[in-house]
């Protein structure tokens, strides 16, 4: 399961937005409307888009926008139109809503806008085409009314100019239905959709002069029943090691330090073996798709069969210089990149040369003269060094922690049914998330990445996680709940360190973003983070040692390895 919170706080994941319905107007496009229009709108945004540098996702200010006003927005068919150039009355009037239950969270709206506001509003639109997209025409008078047909004309015609005044109307009048359809119960906004087979219909029956009346679906909140008190939650998590596994891991970077001090030759006779250093030439692409991983494609690269991250050195063991060889793996379960983890995959791989080591012999001499100052003897550098390895296998029981709080509080959860839809959007925020940290750390070029950036490996990524967003999305719903019972508080600065790091990590890779929006985002992440440290610190656990059968042949496995101090 995927930590809620991540380098340093969420590394670009957030929880869910808290169930809000947004004030009418804001944002051009808002409710995903574009996505659901014909072909007369712009196409539905990817995932790559929202990589793509300079581009402007729909429902975000574009470049010009966000120089210019806050409110400037831009339409999905690319008419600039900029609500806040001057200062406009807001519209007031009311719809009227029937509503059709299809599901325990989903609903259906069929909202009516009364012939007066769906004047005011076309109206009101032709003065932004006037002011905004049209300007000052040569040879008109700057304030003077341009006839209808002109307006129509110079937006590219009647079909263009229907599609626009339609959805101005649709932006003004959907947030009122929802706010009137939701009777009380939070509702998700990304639920938030106008049929796409209703749009033709829809543009058909508009008339400006008539009372207009569409749907619109929208999903609500489950409500968050306990079917075990938060008091007596409890989990159980096993410890990821032990004295011992510290030990080796300690010897292991012990072997390093005297790798960098002593010298390698070139090996005769003989086939790959553990503990060698090769050159070769290295191709890891999933098995799925044939696609190459981004930052896995190298030519004559210096690889250490000790520091293997990959778990490649098992399909390379015996090879010789000049052979090849292609193997069918799996990627470790404790990859970096996280959708890379358990991956099918197929290795092909090329050894140019291979090196065997002579190394020193660890000791007070060995220390004394390469790690003066740092460490005084090889008993204390090993002790420092087993301390080390032993913080961070603390730090992966606290990770075990966090997750198995999120999924106690998720099982403790009386829900029949979980929105889908908050389930494929929080799957696609922890996806979207995994390419933009896999940009800043360098693991893959941005064109490579981008390439990753498909709807085919957003869906694959949320069908294998599916059992833990649902779980992280029921605790989602619990977070306000439990925010409140207990009187937590949000930390301010915590709030803004975090904000900043989404800021940088935002233009690092060139994607738009609304400062109010974001920090909001962030706010929520902040809270969902509190929630965990809380519970964290006052459910009941228990952490199990290490020392199950498998974990114990691993453990004599460790044994056999070359002592530490020979040389």
């Amino acid at each position: 399961m995927m930590s809620i919170r991540q380098k340093p706080l969420s590394g670009g994941q957030s929880r869910l937005a808290a169930f809000t319905i947004p004030a009418p107007a804001h944002g051009i496009r808002s409710f995903s409307l574009a996505q659901q229009a014909s072909t007369q709108l712009a196409p539905i945004r990817s995932l790559h888009v929202l990589l793509t540098s300079g581009s402007t996702p729909i429902g975000s200010p574009c470049t010009q926008c966000v120089t210019l006003a806050p409110s400037r927005r831009c339409s999905s068919r690319g008419l600039h139109v900029c609500a806040a150039t001057v200062q406009e009355k807001p519209l007031e009037f009311d719809v009227s809503v029937s509503v059709e239950e299809l599901s325990l969270c989903r609903r259906k709206a069929s909202i009516t806008v009364p012939e007066r506001a769906v004047k005011d509003v076309f109206k009101r639109g032709v003065k932004r085409l006037e002011r905004d997209v049209i300007g000052t025409l040569r040879g008109w008078r700057p304030g003077k009314p341009l006839p209808l047909t002109m307006v129509i004309s110079q937006v590219g015609g009647q079909e263009k100019f229907k599609t626009y005044c339609l959805e101005e109307l649709l932006l003004e009048a959907l947030p009122r239905g929802i706010e009137a359809a939701r009777q009380g119960r939070p509702v998700d906004p990304a639920s938030v959709e106008v049929p796409h087979s209703d749009f033709p219909s829809m543009l058909e029956r508009y008339d400006p002069a008539t009372a207009f009346t569409f749907s619109a679906h929208f999903d609500v909140a489950p409500p968050v029943v306990w079917t075990t008190p938060l008091e007596q939650l409890s989990v159980t998590i096993k410890d990821t090691g032990d004295f011992q596994t510290d030990a080796a891991a300690a010897d292991d970077l012990i072997r390093q330090y005297r790798k960098q001090h002593g010298f390698s030759r070139v090996v005769v006779g003989r086939g790959l073996q553990m503990g060698d250093t090769l050159v070769m030439d290295m191709q890891i692409c999933a098995e799925a798709s044939g696609q190459p991983l981004p930052g896995l494609t190298h030519s004559r690269i210096s690889f250490d069969t000790e520091q293997d991250v990959l778990g490649i050195t098992s399909g390379m063991l015996g090879m010789k210089v000049g052979e090849s060889r292609t193997f069918k793996m799996k990627m470790p379960d404790d990859y970096d990149v996280e959708f890379w983890q358990n991956m099918p995959v197929t290795a092909t791989v090329r050894i140019h040369e291979i090196f065997e080591w002579t190394l020193p012999e660890f000791n007070d001499s060995y220390v004394s003269q390469h790690h003066e100052g740092k460490w005084r003897s090889a008993a204390e550098m090993r002790e420092a060094l087993i301390a080390s390895t032993a913080m961070q296998r603390l730090q992966q029981l606290d990770k075990q922690l966090e997750d198995a709080v999120v999924k106690a509080v998720a099982d403790a959860l009386d829900m029949a049914e979980v929105p889908p839809r908050m389930v494929e959007q929080l799957g696609e925020r922890q996806f979207q998330a995994q390419l933009l940290q896999m940009i800043e750390d360098r693991i893959g070029s941005r064109e490579d990445v981008e390439k990753l950036a498909t709807e085919e490996m957003a869906a694959e990524y949320i069908a294998q996680r599916r059992k833990d967003l649902e779980d992280q999305v029921k605790f989602n719903l619990a977070i306000d709940e439990i925010f409140a019972s207990r009187g937590l508080e949000l930390d301010e600065g915590a709030v803004e360190a975090e904000y900043q790091l989404r800021e940088r990590q935002m233009q690092a890779v060139g994607q738009p973003f609304e400062r109010e929006e974001l920090l909001e985002d962030v706010r929520e992440t902040v809270k969902s983070v509190t929630v965990i440290e809380w519970l964290k610190d006052n459910i009941k656990r228990e952490v199990l040692p290490y020392n199950s059968d498998e974990n114990a042949a691993a453990g004599k496995e460790q044994a056999q390895r070359e002592p530490v101090g020979a040389a």
